[in-house]
């Protein structure tokens, strides 16, 4: 008994020193290096902790869409679907439940009732990529989000909570990048 005890003891000391990955990050800039290594390992669980806490819920449903729509024809997919989706906690609306897409807040009361649950968004964020990745025709569904990175940020300008820097991606284009701070860290917005 006492060297289960001890085991177990053992066992928690090496718990609590194990680290762990803190979302966001000090600057505009480090949020996005941060992201773009990220990317460059297909590190999709801390891309996703990159990405403006406010905003996690809106990019796991459109995951969710896009998973959706590669199982339209495939019954075999749109089980595995489920099972994931049931597996991380996801809620399933019923189907004569329409999405009010053009009401902003009923839209985000809708995604909060479908990924309120989830314990491990970064988890699910990562498993719908695999699954888009194996179940996609184009095979390459992440090449969109690993187009980032090669890309590169410059002219950051912050205001408050808020920053808005150059993002050069690989091909030469130039677009804004919006970021958000929440607490001490910086996130990236999907939204600008």
């Amino acid at each position: 008994m006492k060297r289960w005890l001890t085991a177990l003891a053992g066992l928690v000391a090496l718990t609590a020193c194990a680290p762990t990955v803190e979302a966001g990050a000090a600057t505009p800039e480090a949020v996005f290096e941060r992201m773009r290594m990220a990317t460059q390992k297909k590190d999709w669980k801390s891309f996703y902790l990159c990405v403006n806490p406010d905003e996690s819920n809106e990019m796991l449903f459109g995951m969710a869409m896009g998973c959706g729509m590669v199982t339209a024809s495939n019954k075999d997919a749109e089980a595995e679907l489920k099972a994931l989706q049931a597996r991380h906690g996801v809620v399933e609306r019923k189907e004569s439940v329409k999405v009010p897409f053009d009401d902003k807040a009923k839209l985000k009361a809708a995604m909060q009732e479908v990924f309120g649950g989830v314990k491990d968004k970064p988890a699910l964020f990562a498993d719908y990529l695999a699954f888009m990745e194996k179940h996609s025709k184009e095979k390459n569904f992440a090449k969109s989000l690993e187009a980032s990175a090669g890309a590169t940020l410059r002219e950051v300008k912050i205001d408050g909570a808020n920053a808005v820097g150059k993002c050069t991606n690989a091909d030469g284009k130039v677009e804004d990048i919006a970021f958000v701070k929440h607490g001490s860290a910086w996130f990236l917005r999907m939204e600008k």
